[in-house]
C-alpha cells in the first residue's frame, strides 16, 4: 500500500511542478527532474536537478532524496550524507513532522523546496539563512535541547525520561521546569509534541545523550564547544 501511495502522491507532485516525471523500474519508484528556485519577489536563484526515492514506511518518514547536477559539493558541510543522499533534517524531527503522514505535494513545498532555497542563499551569501544546523550527534543534541528548552543535558535526560513513561502532570500544577508557570502553559505542548516520536527512538536518544553525559565534565565542555546550547 505504501508503494501505492507513493505513486499516487508522486502524479500529484508532478502535476504541481511539471518539470519532474515519475519512473518505476525494476521495482524502484523514482521522481526526477529540475526544480528552480524563485523567491517571494519573483527573483531567480538557482536551478536543481534532483532525484526523489520511495522509502520504506513512506509516509511516515521522508523520501531520500539526491541532488544530481552537482551544484551542492558531496560533503557533511552541505548537509550531503555519506551515501550522497540529502539530510533534510533529522530523524526525530522527521518522526513528528510525518506523525500522520506526508504528501510529496506537502514534503517539496515545506521541505525540500525550503532546503534547496537555503542552499542557494549559502552558494550566494556564504552563510545559511537561519544558521547551521549541526550534523550527527551534535545535532541531535541540539535539537531535544532546543525542543524542551533545557537548561543542561542533565535536565534534558530526565524529561526525555518522563515523556517516555507516559507520566500524566496536573494540567494545572506547576510545570517542572521551575519557571513558574502552569504546566499547560509552559512544557506540556512540548512533551505532547516529543511524544509523538516513537518510544524506541526517544530511549535511543536518553541512552546515547547519558553515554555522553557519564563520560564526564571535561568530555561535556569539549562538546558543548559545537553545540548551541549550553550542556552543564
Amino acid at each position: 500500500m505504501s508503494l501505492i501511495l507513493f505513486e499516487n502522491y508522486a502524479k500529484e507532485l508532478i502535476e504541481e511542478i511539471n518539470t519532474l516525471k515519475f519512473a518505476k523500474t525494476e521495482g524502484i519508484f523514482s521522481i526526477s527532474g529540475n526544480i528552480p528556485i524563485i523567491d517571494d519577489d519573483g527573483n531567480y536563484w538557482h536551478t536543481y536537478q534532483i532525484e526523489i526515492y520511495y522509502k520504506e514506511r513512506f509516509p511516515f518518514v521522508f523520501p531520500t532524496v539526491f541532488e544530481v547536477g552537482g551544484a551542492i559539493p558531496r560533503i557533511a558541510d552541505w548537509h550531503i550524507n555519506v551515501d550522497g543522499s540529502c539530510c533534510l533534517d533529522n530523524e526525530f524531527s522527521q518522526e513528528i513532522k510525518c506523525f500522520q503522514g506526508l504528501s510529496l505535494v506537502n514534503f517539496t513545498k515545506k521541505e525540500l523546496i525550503p532546503w534547496l532555497a537555503n542552499q542557494s542563499y549559502r552558494r550566494t551569501t556564504g552563510n545559511y539563512i537561519n544558521g547551521e544546523q549541526s550534523h550527527g550527534d551534535v545535532g541531535r543534541i541540539d535539537f531535544f535541547m532546543e525542543e524542551l528548552d533545557a537548561s543542561n543535558l542533565f535536565e534534558c535526560i530526565n524529561w526525555l525520561v518522563k515523556i517516555t513513561t507516559d507520566e500524566v502532570l496536573p494540567r494545572q500544577g506547576m510545570c517542572i521546569c521551575n519557571s513558574g508557570k502552569k504546566w499547560r502553559h509552559c512544557h506540556k505542548s512540548k512533551f505532547d509534541r516529543l511524544r509523538l516520536i516513537s518510544k524506541p527512538s526517544l530511549i535511543w536518544a536518553i541512552e546515547k545523550f547519558s553515554k555522553y553525559y557519564k563520560a564526564g565534565l571535561p568530555f561535556l565542555v569539549e562538546l558543548q564547544r559545537h553545540t548551541k546550547r549550553k550542556l552543564v
